[in-house]
């Protein structure tokens, strides 16, 4: 593909391109040049294989061609007194001038070493223990400062609690324990007696209401009553004004 970027020539921008890879990524990616394929980039410290796969389509490989084969090879240059001398001259001519560039005594040559692997400068995971180490014990020393600090302010400075003292304390904090259960048995004492309450005003307004139906009741029957004393006077009068009738009747019989 020609949008296709090669791991062992793009620049650091081009690499910064790719998806998942920054400029962190990229100087390792430069650094550990040339790759053979693009799954090499596995040796390459924060680049696995689900990262391989993400950048595969938009990454290829290219040889980096050898100082050999880029250098165009130099003709000799011939001197001009050459292209007239005899061959035996410049069999002679050639001889001095390798003489000359001999050096007098050998030079020490070193061993050639065999290519080292390009050194990585990720993050390892024990730099990221030892850093989450560190920063843990920092933190238990900040709060164990801070809590002192705030037993200072409290306190007005640190010292040692003596034996007599301490059992003084615990004798108070029995005591007071003793008051809280006191207390507490008063409380529910007091909670017993407000439910009892409760119910006794309920029972006292259910005998409000009794009381209120009975006074209808009452009312009723007066007004029952009060019919009953009139009917009753009403047939009183009546009795009386037939006696009165009856007498007037028979008082002629009587005189005949």
């Amino acid at each position: 593909m020609a949008d296709q970027i090669s791991l062992n020539t793009a620049n650091l921008e081009e690499l910064i391109s790719l998806p998942g890879i920054g400029k962190a990524l990229a100087e390792r990616i430069i650094a550990a040049r040339p790759f053979n394929s693009v799954a090499d980039l596995t040796r390459v410290a924060g680049i696995g294989p689900a990262s391989v796969q993400k950048i595969l389509p938009l990454v290829t490989i290219e040889e980096i061609p050898s100082p050999e084969e880029t250098q165009p090879l130099a003709e000799p240059e011939t001197p001009p007194d050459e292209a007239f001398a005899s061959p035996g001259e410049v069999v002679q001519e050639k001889k001095a001038e390798v003489e000359e560039s001999q050096p007098e005594e050998p030079l020490d040559v070193p061993p050639s070493e065999p290519p080292r692997a390009p050194v990585t400068t990720g993050v390892t995971a024990r730099k990221v223990w030892g850093v989450a180490l560190l920063t843990s014990v920092l933190s238990i020393l900040l709060t164990l400062a801070l809590v002192f600090g705030i037993l200072v302010g409290i306190n007005g400075g640190l010292r040692f609690v003596r034996p007599a003292e301490l059992g003084k304390l615990n004798r108070q904090v029995s005591g007071l324990e003793l008051q809280v259960n006191l207390l507490e048995q008063d409380l529910d004492s007091l909670r017993t007696r407000v439910a009892n309450f409760e119910d006794f005003s309920q029972e006292i307004e259910a005998l409000n209401a009794d009381i209120g139906q009975l006074a209808k009741q009452t009312d009723a029957l007066g007004s029952e009553i009060n019919a009953l004393q009139n009917e009753n006077l009403r047939f009183t009068s009546f009795l009386e004004g037939l006696r009165d009738l009856l007498i007037t009747i028979a008082e002629p019989d009587s005189s005949q």
